[in-house]
Formats: C-alpha cells, sequence, structure tokens
C-alpha cells in the first residue's frame, strides 16, 4: 500500500471536470484500488467513482491523502496526485 498527499491546485476546487480526469488517470490501473480522503472536512472517495469524487468538497488548497493498493500502485498514486497539482479548468 502506498500513501501520498496532494495539494488541490484547481481554484475551484474538485467539481465535476477535475472528478473526470481523476477519474480516467485511475483507470489506466484496473489492479489498483485508489482512495482519495480530504484532510480538511475527512471525508472519503474511492477515485473509481466520479460522483463520490464530487462528493469530496475538497476546495482550492485542500490536502488530500491518496491511498493506492494493488499492482502499480506507486504510480496510480502518483497519476492521480499529478491531476490534483497541475488541474486548471477554463471557466469563465
Amino acid at each position: 500500500m502506498v500513501k501520498i498527499q496532494a495539494t488541490v491546485k484547481s481554484k475551484y476546487g474538485i467539481h465535476a471536470r477535475p472528478s473526470m480526469y481523476i477519474y480516467k488517470a485511475a483507470e489506466k490501473f484496473p489492479n489498483t484500488e485508489i482512495t482519495l480522503t480530504d484532510l480538511t472536512n475527512d471525508k472519503s472517495a474511492k477515485a473509481d467513482s466520479i460522483l463520490q469524487l464530487m462528493l469530496l468538497s475538497s476546495s482550492y488548497d485542500s490536502t488530500v491523502s491518496i491511498c493506492a493498493s494493488g499492482a502499480d500502485e506507486e504510480k496510480a498514486a502518483r497519476a492521480v496526485a499529478d491531476v490534483l497539482e497541475t488541474f486548471e479548468a477554463d471557466i469563465e
């Protein structure tokens, strides 16, 4: 099991679009279970559920713990962390 932390850098937090990108990053690792926990509000979500990810209610600059277990767990956790730390939506 691998556990790392990442900071949400989308100024709108985790909403529909970043949830989709997290899901797409996670689905590249079908033999790895990935769970995200927002350390601010203590809510958790599985990365294979866009609805659960949206319900995390993670806002800009929230710290999220990413726990990955299974084959390629290190790569899977890093892929999800990269989305959280680099995603920026063009919403006007």
